[in-house]
């Protein structure tokens, strides 16, 4: 199985998440492989009575995967970005993306629709761009290489993700955990 599929029911997420493999050519050794991460998590909305968000503050977002499959290659993702949310409809348990959760951008539709919704790792390569851009211009000399290995090298564990980790952890328990 590739990819986490597009109806998550709650119940299957993280499991499923860390079963799920990352694609290619998220595996390359120098690929910059980016996830999600979310701090969406509150619904306000009163038509949505009942919803709760899918990943709680700080968690991966819904539908990051983050198995490898192999030891010999890196642990990979090397770093997450805002990717956005589901709520979870508590009638059928599936998550569902609305703006609540997800992030704003310019429409393609523009100027017909200004913005628009969009979010998963779309969303944190989107980041994940924009903060290298950030880097690249402060430092032009710096050649691209320079640039993944300080957003790699700057990355860190959120409170929730080291919450799946004993309270010493090696690499094999960094991999094989989310």
């Amino acid at each position: 199985m590739y990819g986490v599929p597009q109806q998550l029911r709650h119940e299957q997420y993280p499991t499923l998440n860390d079963l799920s493999e990352i694609e290619s050519p998220a595996q390359a050794w120098n690929a910059l492989t980016v996830g999600g991460v979310t701090e969406l998590t509150r619904i306000t909305d009163p038509t949505r009575n009942g919803w709760v968000s899918f990943a709680i503050n700080g968690h991966l977002s819904p539908c990051t995967t983050t198995a490898t499959w192999n030891d010999t290659w890196p642990i990979k993702i090397d770093v997450v970005m805002e990717a956005g949310n589901l709520g979870v409809d508590p009638a059928d348990g599936i998550g569902y993306g609305f703006p609540e959760v997800r992030l704003l951008t310019t429409s393609r539709e523009y100027p017909q629709t200004p913005f628009e919704h969009f979010g998963e790792t779309s969303a944190a390569t989107a980041n994940a761009a924009r903060l290298c851009a950030i880097v690249q211009s402060q430092y032009p000399e710096f050649w691209p290489e320079t640039v993944r290995a300080l957003v790699v090298d700057s990355a860190n564990w959120t409170s929730a993700m080291l919450g799946h980790l004993p309270d010493n952890p090696t690499k094999t328990d960094h991999g094989s955990s989310a």
